[in-house]
């Protein structure tokens, strides 16, 4: 049986990418459809009222590919908590329905630490 990841990755546009990474989006949305709420959802999910969300505890994000022998740019943060609601229209939420907010907690991986993500525990706790 396969292991269950406890880590979400995320690929985002540079603008948002660069908030997050000096800590000025402490917040990503993703919408409420059905791609994400199977994504973020325990299996057999069907709507949003008592939602079960799948036991994340990490979240990866990177601006981009792989390129030309470089990895994309990355940094991973503590999952404080997913919920569904209104997010800040600011830091790229919809005003006109609510969403999936994934809160983000204590910075794990600095922007471009990536030979951290070759070794056995990637995730090693960096000061801010």
């Amino acid at each position: 049986m396969a292991k269950k990841s406890h880590t979400l990755h995320l690929n985002l546009k540079k603008k948002w990418f660069d908030l997050i990474n000096i800590n000025q989006k402490p917040e990503e949305y993703r919408e409420t459809k059905p791609y994400w709420i199977n994504r973020l959802g325990e299996i057999g999910q069907t709507n949003l009222f008592n939602f079960k969300f799948k036991p994340y505890r990490i979240v990866v994000f990177k601006n981009g590919w792989f390129r030309l022998g470089k990895p994309a740019p990355t940094c991973a943060f503590e999952i404080q908590e997913i919920t569904i609601g209104w997010g800040n229209p600011d830091w790229g939420a919809s005003t006109k329905k609510k969403q999936f907010i994934i809160k983000l907690g204590p910075r794990l991986l600095r922007y471009n630490d990536y030979n951290h993500l070759k070794s056995d525990n990637p995730y090693i706790l960096v000061a801010e």
